[in-house]
This record gives structure tokens, C-alpha cells and sequence, in this order.
């Protein structure tokens, strides 16, 4: 039973669901490696998505252990999307199992993203170390600065893991590769953005001071909606240049499923989970918007 439990906490504090999205960025630099005739090398393609999944537990498992020991999960209200995973609220027992997880994961990430680098250049070092930075700091640090916690974790998963897999699997950063590394960079700090407007009140009463909480509910609102038209715009304009196929389309799909405009978000912000909709929305998003860009011009190419 007690190893049933730590069992739970160690799904909870992982964010195990959620790890689903360190794969986009392996599938993306495998569909570009295929496009440009690249030898096939499961060896490096699954090197780099084990550091990206890595990456990911480091940064949720001492996310959770910080938010438990700063009091915040006791604040907030769960939902599948924000308040934390309350794996060690129901398990306090488990905190310490949680920072081990988190601190075994960044040194991994720490040890083979070092070693994996080699594979590419300067600037893979370079991205390595300010996702590094990003893990270590985010809870701490990152999140009373409201410009840079909207940023970073985009950031963390468009361009550094897009990227920077693309340097250690030897393919160039095409104009696909960019595309990719731009739209996954503003569909998940949109995300993350908007699972913190229900947390706004706990948040700030830990010193918290990201995006909702320093411009308000309704700015985060048109800064979410405008980080999704910012994707719809950039792959409307390849399709404009001829960059992307003309059934590259399906793809935006995707950005119009739950339309609502700012004021229908601060409207549904107001009452206790009127934000699900919109947040499973943007998960899907997050998964499907790259996935069918990829298949797409992997599709055009052949």
C-alpha cells in the first residue's frame, strides 16, 4: 500500500500527463530530418527526447516540492490544468521523494545534455545552458518577473528543445524548423499563462508576481489570444510566400477550436473552472498544431 502511494506521488509531482509534450519537439526534428534525406538515427532522436522528457520532470517535480513547502498548494484550487497536481498535500510524506526526483532529473539533464552537445556547436551549449537556467530558477525567480515567466516557458520548449535537437541530429534550422520552434514557443506560454489566471490570489500571496497578477486577468486574457493569432499568422503567412503547402490549412484548425474572444475569457475567468474549456483547448493546441505541420510538409515533400 505505502508503495502504491509513493507511486501516486511520483506520477503527481512528474505531471506525468503533461510529459506528452516533450515528444513534439522529437517528432518535429525527425519529420525535417526525413524531409531533407537525412540518414534515420534512433540513437540521437531518442537521446534527445529522453533529455527533453528529463528536462520536463526536473522542472515539474521541483515545482511541486517549492509550491508544497512555500504553502501554495494549500491555497489554491485543483484543477486538472493549474493549483499543482496535490500529489504531496495528500502525501506530505512524499516531499522529499519529490526534490530527489527533481534533483536526479536535473543532474541527468545536467550530465547527457553535456555530453549530447558535442554532437552540435557552440549554440547547442549555449540553449542547453539557458534551459538549464530556466529549470533552476522558474519557481524561485522566474515567476515574480512577469515579462520573463511568460516568456520562458515557451521559450524552453520551442526554440531550445526544437533547436537545439536539431543541432545535435545535424539538421539545419530550415525554415520549417524556425516555424515549429516559433509556433510551439507561443502555444505554451500561452498555456502556461493561462493556467495561472485561476491561481492569481494564491499565487500572489506567496510573492508571486507573473503576467495576471502585475497587468490583470483581462491583459492576460489579450496577450493569450494574441500569442494564438501570432501562430495563425505565421503559418498563414508561409502558406502566403509559398513556404508551406495549401493544405497546410488543417493545421490552423486547430487555433479557431474554442474561439472566444478576450472578454468571453475574463467572463469565463470569474466563475470556478470556466477556464477548462479553454485550457483543454490549448493543450490540444500545443500537441496537434506542430504534429500537423510536420505532416503536412513531410506529406508535400514525398
Amino acid at each position: 500500500m505505502a508503495s502504491l502511494q509513493a507511486l501516486r506521488s511520483v506520477v503527481g509531482v512528474i505531471r506525468a500527463p503533461f510529459l506528452l509534450l516533450a515528444l513534439v519537439p522529437a517528432i518535429v526534428v525527425a519529420t525535417e530530418a526525413q524531409i531533407l534525406g537525412l540518414p534515420t538515427n534512433f540513437a540521437v532522436i531518442g537521446a534527445g527526447l529522453l533529455l527533453c522528457v528529463l528536462a520536463h520532470v526536473a522542472v515539474n517535480a521541483l515545482n511541486e516540492y517549492q509550491d508544497f513547502t512555500s504553502g501554495l498548494d494549500f491555497l489554491t484550487q485543483r484543477s486538472p490544468f493549474n493549483g499543482g497536481s496535490g500529489a504531496l498535500v495528500a502525501a506530505p510524506q512524499h516531499a522529499k521523494l519529490a526534490l530527489k526526483i527533481g534533483l536526479a532529473a536535473l543532474i541527468l539533464v545536467l550530465v547527457g545534455g553535456y555530453l549530447i552537445a558535442s554532437l552540435g556547436s557552440v549554440r547547442t551549449y549555449v540553449l542547453g545552458g539557458i534551459g538549464l537556467i530556466i529549470i533552476v530558477s522558474y519557481t524561485r525567480w522566474l515567476t515574480k518577473r512577469p515579462i520573463l515567466c511568460l516568456i520562458a516557458p515557451g521559450f524552453a520548449f520551442g526554440p531550445i528543445m526544437i533547436l537545439g535537437m536539431a543541432d545535435i541530429y545535424g539538421v539545419p534550422w530550415t525554415a520549417n524548423v524556425l516555424l515549429q520552434a516559433f509556433v510551439l514557443c507561443c502555444l505554451v506560454s500561452c498555456l502556461l499563462l493561462i493556467n495561472q489566471i485561476p491561481d492569481r490570489e494564491a499565487d500572489e500571496k506567496v510573492g508571486r508576481r507573473h503576467w495576471v497578477i502585475a497587468y490583470g486577468v483581462s491583459s492576460a486574457c489579450w496577450v493569450c489570444n494574441g500569442l494564438n493569432y501570432l501562430c495563425f499568422a505565421a503559418i498563414g503567412f508561409y502558406w502566403i510566400v509559398d513556404l508551406l503547402p495549401i493544405y497546410s490549412a488543417i493545421a490552423l484548425a486547430p487555433l479557431l477550436y474554442q474561439y472566444a474572444t478576450p472578454e468571453e475569457w475574463v467572463k469565463a475567468a470569474a466563475s470556478p473552472g470556466g477556464l477548462i474549456p479553454f485550457q483543454q483547448a490549448q493543450v490540444l493546441r500545443c500537441l496537434s498544431v506542430p504534429l500537423l505541420l510536420a505532416a503536412v510538409t513531410l506529406i508535400s515533400a514525398t
